[in-house]
């Protein structure tokens, strides 16, 4: 609301010469100061056309001369709305920043299930192997004791079979190792993308600035 006083009241009066004021009924007094002087108005006053011309002049002083201050998010496209507190943009800001991060955070942690699924599937794969080289190398060392008791193995032959199955072993083993290895890489690599991605939109939800909006001259009603 923009509210004004003209004085003097001439026949032909300028919209610049209009004064804002605050108004408020404490600021008008009951009793004139001492000294006041009336006059009569310009019979001018009477005339439509010149209540017309006023209110067509004042409408484009304020159409050049006045523009609304408006919070604004460019990096969310929010703005304030008429009436609305700071207090209560920023928490609008806030809203559509979590929303639009929690948003981007399921979508990355989709992508980064599907890895993490095809690594467990391949760790349960490897340590099915190692349960397995464990299986036969005990095999193979009861074997071997068998065979030494009753003279039908040599000594150099099971201790190459037990090299082999203790290195088939290791190898499996250390399979197992370098993909939970790679599992808990991908899971702390998730967690570090989840934390840039809060703190981004945290600085999009902050980034209020004021924007200065002109009047359109349908916004003005005199």
């Amino acid at each position: 609301v923009y509210e004004a006083l003209l004085f003097p009241i001439t026949e032909n009066p300028d919209a610049d010469e209009f004064v804002a004021v605050d108004y408020d009924d404490r600021d008008l007094l009951s009793q004139a100061p001492p000294g006041a002087v009336y006059t009569l108005a310009p019979s001018e006053i009477t005339a439509r056309s010149w209540w017309t011309r006023l209110k067509r002049d004042l409408s484009d002083h304020l159409y050049r001369t006045m523009s609304v201050d408006v919070p604004a998010n460019t990096e969310l496209r929010l703005y304030g709305r008429v009436g609305e507190a700071e207090h209560e943009f920023a928490a609008r800001c806030r809203a559509a920043a979590d929303e639009a991060g929690d948003r981007e955070i399921a979508a990355l942690r989709a992508k980064y299930e599907r890895k993490a699924a095809t690594l467990e599937r391949r760790i349960d794969s490897a340590q099915r192997t190692v349960d397995r080289e464990e299986g036969e190398r005990a095999s193979t060392m009861a074997t071997d004791l068998i065979g030494g008791l009753f003279g039908r193995s040599s000594i150099g032959a099971s201790a190459r079979r037990a090299s082999s199955a203790q290195s088939q072993l290791a190898r499996a083993r250390a399979k197992v190792d370098d993909l939970e290895s790679g599992l808990a890489d991908l899971r702390a690599e998730l967690d570090d993308e989840i934390d840039s991605i809060r703190i981004e939109w945290d600085d999009k939800a902050a980034g209020i600035s004021t924007l200065e909006v002109p009047l359109d001259k349908s916004d003005i009603k005199v």
